[in-house]
């Protein structure tokens, strides 16, 4: 049977880590998904040895596609990735597979427009931030937002705190994605784009 054009595919999604968990379950993601005809059936939180299982519940749910977004942790190339994943052949056709260079956190860096908001500068401020290129993109966070709060502490908020505190201030995947510095969220953008062609 083939697809009307413009009819909305339907895709699961499968994610990696605390922060994330708040990204992909936001107003904000379902808003993207919903611009690119596609519907979220349901997300899960990755646990080693469940993908299979999670893609069976998510295809009884009539998920398509599923995407899986993962960082890199400490590996050495996507091929590594993967294989923790256990992405096999049985499953590549329906798995879309993220990876993102860093943590989420690096996302929110690349979100200047939030950023200003939750370091309270002007919207012609500049920020000239350089989200994946930071070995722990949650402590330079961290850091960012202490020096501009002129608390130079090393007051750490913990990542679900800031992830929601993130969100609540208008977060959005789009908006890193604009980020010259930040390919992995233009990168899951583009993945979601080719997904509703």
């Amino acid at each position: 049977m083939v697809k009307k054009k413009g009819a909305i595919k339907k895709v699961g999604i499968i994610f990696d880590g605390e922060t994330e968990e708040i990204i992909f379950k936001s107003a904000d993601l379902k808003n993207i998904l919903k611009a690119k005809n596609l519907q979220s059936v349901g997300e899960f939180k990755y646990q080693s040895g469940k993908v299979k299982t999670y893609t069976s519940l998510l295809q009884k749910k009539g998920a398509e596609k599923i995407i899986i977004v993962t960082d890199m942790e400490q590996l050495p190339c996507y091929t590594s990735v993967k294989e923790r994943i256990g992405n096999n052949e049985e499953l590549s056709n329906i798995h879309e597979i993220v990876i993102v260079k860093k943590m989420a956190e690096a996302w929110f860096i690349a979100d200047t427009e939030t950023m200003k908001k939750i370091l309270r500068k002007g919207k012609k401020d500049t920020l000239n931030y350089t989200p994946e290129s930071y070995v722990d993109p949650y402590e330079k966070l961290c850091d960012i937002i202490s020096q501009n709060s002129g608390n130079n502490k090393k007051n750490r908020t913990s990542k679900v705190k800031l992830a929601k505190r993130f969100v609540e201030n208008g977060f959005s995947i789009t908006n890193s994605a604009k980020h010259n510095k930040c390919s992995s969220a233009k990168y899951f953008i583009n993945k979601l784009k080719a997904m509703s062609e």
